[in-house]
Parts: C-alpha cells; sequence; structure tokens
C-alpha cells in the first residue's frame, strides 16, 4: 500500500465515522420524544416556535469544526503537507465531541426559560441496575496484551529499519500504515467504551412498564 493510498484511506475512515456521529447527535436533541430538548420538559408546540431556532443553531454549531478544518486541510494539501493534514484530522475528530458538549450545554441554556414544571406524578417503580458495567468486564485481557504488543513489536521493528534503510520513502510509508492501525484500534476502544457506558433515556410516563 502506498502512502497516498493510506492517507486515502485514514480519510475516508475518519470521514465516515464523524458522518455518522454528526447523524447521531442531529437527532440527540429529539430522542426523548415530543416535548423534549435532551433532558428538558418543553410544550408540544416549542419547535414550531422558539424552539425551532435553538434547534436550528444546535446543529449548525456541529458543522464549525468542519468550517474550521476544510480550509486549513486545503491549504496542507495544496503545499502537500500530508503528515501534518492527517495530524490536523485526528485533531478536529477528537474536538468534535467537545464542540457537541457546547452546543448542547448552549441549547440546553436556551430552552430553560421554556421549560414545563415536572408534574407530580412520579413513576411508582423503576427497576435499576445496581451494578454499573464497566469496561473491564467487557475485556480479555490476553487478547488485549497481544494486540499491545504486537503494536509495540512493530514500531521497534520500524525504528530498526528505519537506521538500516536504503529508501527512507518505505519506512515513511510504513511508519504512517502503523500510525493508521493504532488510530483505529483506539478509535474502536473508544466506540466500545461508549457502547458500554451508553445510558438509555426513558420516558416520563410508564417508566416501569416500558
Amino acid at each position: 500500500m502506498t502512502q497516498e493510498q493510506t492517507f486515502l484511506m485514514f480519510c475516508c475512515v475518519a470521514f465516515a465515522a464523524r458522518v455518522l456521529r454528526l447523524l447521531e447527535r442531529w437527532k440527540a436533541p429529539l430522542l426523548r420524544g415530543e416535548g423534549w430538548l435532551f433532558s428538558i420538559e418543553v410544550a408540544p408546540d416549542f419547535f414550531y416556535g422558539p424552539g425551532a431556532a435553538i434547534l436550528r443553531a444546535y446543529r449548525l454549531r456541529l458543522f464549525l469544526p468542519w468550517m474550521v478544518e476544510l480550509p486549513v486541510l486545503a491549504a496542507l494539501l495544496y503545499f502537500n503537507q500530508r503528515p501534518y493534514a492527517g495530524a490536523v484530522i485526528v485533531l478536529i475528530t477528537l474536538l468534535t465531541r467537545i464542540n457537541y458538549y457546547w452546543a448542547r450545554l448552549s441549547a440546553e441554556r436556551a430552552a430553560r426559560p421554556f421549560e414545563i414544571n415536572p408534574a407530580l406524578e412520579e413513576p411508582s417503580a423503576v427497576a435499576l441496575s445496581l451494578h454499573p458495567r464497566t469496561l473491564r468486564e467487557y475485556t480479555t485481557p490476553w487478547i488485549e496484551a497481544v494486540l499491545g504488543v504486537s503494536v509495540v513489536a512493530a514500531f521497534v521493528l520500524l525504528a530498526y529499519r528505519y537506521h538500516s534503510a536504503q529508501d527512507l520513502s518505505l519506512i515513511s510509508a510504513a511508519s504512517l500504515s502503523a500510525a493508521l492501525y493504532v488510530y483505529l484500534q483506539i478509535g474502536l476502544l473508544l466506540v466500545k467504551l461508549g457502547v458500554v457506558h451508553a445510558r438509555y433515556a426513558a420516558p416520563s410516563i410508564d417508566t416501569a412498564q416500558h
């Protein structure tokens, strides 16, 4: 695999992951159903009034990292600085989560004045797990050890070949590929962590039955 192919594959994977997360965050404010914006209860017609502007502002904020990233990437690619372009993609990918939290807090703050006081009726019974799930319970140590040793061994071998290689371009391509695989492993670990610690928003009516 050439350096250009590796970089293209890295960009495709990062782009696909970002789009999926963007779609998830796009729908996040309405996950609890009609009359809710995230965890704030609002009037049923809220999104036909002030809620429309709040929801639109929230969704526009989701694209702020893209607006910063695209011109920077265009300039780096124009000057043939692919390593820096890859670093920018990784950095912006990490910052999208921070941007999401900021957008959500801004939307909730704007919707707070329109919040409806919760009704006095409460669920009569709710079944809760007393033992929260942890990543350790869904991890096989020897598999993780094999992956860790393999990654370390690959970088040690690359470092050894770097000092004895005649064609450093091949070493650079291999190093970029190895860095991509490490990035994918970290991303999959974060996905696994998110699934393990995921929370579910139950409806406020007939909670126990639901």
